[in-house]
């Protein structure tokens, strides 16, 4: 399952920090049609190289795997920190 939503925070020494909420999921519904497209793209692909004997790898295989890296990122949480600035993100 990707990554529903993130929070940013960004606190600069001298000031308040900025905490912002972001819904991934709205970017998800954007992104699906883009998402089929490339899916129906690479299976196209795939039985093109089946046809002519090509021994290449598998373009499906590599989209349902960047599927499964995506879903990796599930509560990730990065922090940096710098005299300047700390930044810390979480991805729920």
């Amino acid at each position: 399952m990707p990554p529903l939503s993130m929070w940013l925070c960004i606190a600069p020494p001298d000031r308040r920090a900025i905490r912002v909420w972001l819904p991934l999921f709205l970017v998800w519904l954007l992104l699906l049609p883009i998402g089929v497209l490339l899916l129906i793209v690479a299976a196209v692909v795939d039985l093109a190289f089946l046809f002519t004997g090509d021994t290449r790898g598998s373009y499906t295989a590599l989209f349902f795997q960047g599927l499964d890296v995506l879903a990796s990122t599930r509560g990730l949480v990065v922090k940096i920190r710098s005299t300047h600035t700390v930044v810390d993100m979480t991805i729920r």
